[in-house]
């Protein structure tokens, strides 16, 4: 019977329940999804002369985040109000180094402005 996809179709529908289940489950422990969506900050010179003229902090921040998500995920983490939140990605690269064909990866970030009295201490 696995030949006219009977047995595909069963498959389907108990990872559909398991993915049910792990999403109610996650919603009754209170898990905030913004939690795990910034990375890192990212530390460059552009990114310091940045943060110290203008009070504007790079994060390198997870692929599917949008907007919303990071300012909820600054505010809890932080304890700050940002102003805005941008969002630019850089795309992956190819690299050609000692005769190989290599690649750099792709990162998305978010540049989050801050009020002047506001300070996030990121060393």
């Amino acid at each position: 019977m696995a030949i006219f996809g009977l047995k595909n179709k069963k498959t389907k529908k108990e990872t559909d329940d398991k993915i049910q289940l792990i999403k109610e489950s996650v919603t009754k422990i209170g898990i905030d999804r913004s939690v795990g969506l910034i990375k890192r900050p990212r530390i460059t010179e552009k990114a310091t002369f940045q943060a110290e003229k203008n009070k504007v902090y790079v994060f390198e921040i997870h692929a599917d985040a949008n907007k919303k998500d990071i300012m909820s995920s600054i505010k809890s983490l932080y304890k700050v109000n940002p102003l805005k939140v941008r969002i630019a990605k850089n795309p992956a690269k190819r690299k050609f180094v000692k005769g190989r064909i290599g690649r750099k990866p792709g990162v998305k970030k978010a540049y989050v402005h801050l009020r002047e009295q506001d300070k996030i201490d990121i060393v």
